[in-house]
């Protein structure tokens, strides 16, 4: 997070450093505590019941591509309406959280639940 940028933490940057992913996962952490404790439960109990890991729940959560902005507003204009008339914000925010699972991990769940 940068002093004076307004996107602040819920602002997703792919950084490949020990600090980046430490603070991904204190985030993930946390966001799993809040709906365990929202479900009146402890985290591994609430993680038990879920179809999905904890990281891709965090991420199709947070992911809201409909919220982001371009410099230009014709830029902005032509991709708003390209994704609408196309797959939808709901598919595309689920091909970003998907693309943003470790590899290991994309396959290990890919036989589970199916995103699209």
């Amino acid at each position: 997070k940068k002093d004076g940028d307004a996107r602040g933490d819920g602002f997703v940057v792919v950084e490949f450093s020990r600090k980046a992913h430490d603070d991904y996962m204190k985030r993930m952490q946390e966001w799993a505590s809040e709906k365990a404790d929202a479900a009146n439960i402890d985290v591994h109990t609430w993680s038990e019941t879920q179809s999905l890991s904890a990281e891709q729940l965090y991420y199709l959560n947070k992911v809201k591509c409909q919220d982001a902005k371009c410099e230009k507003p014709e830029d902005e204009a032509r991709i708003r309406k390209n994704v609408e008339e196309g797959w939808g914000w709901e598919r595309l925010n689920r091909l970003v959280a998907d693309f943003r699972r470790p590899a290991e991990k994309h396959a290990a769940e890919k036989g589970s639940a199916s995103l699209l």
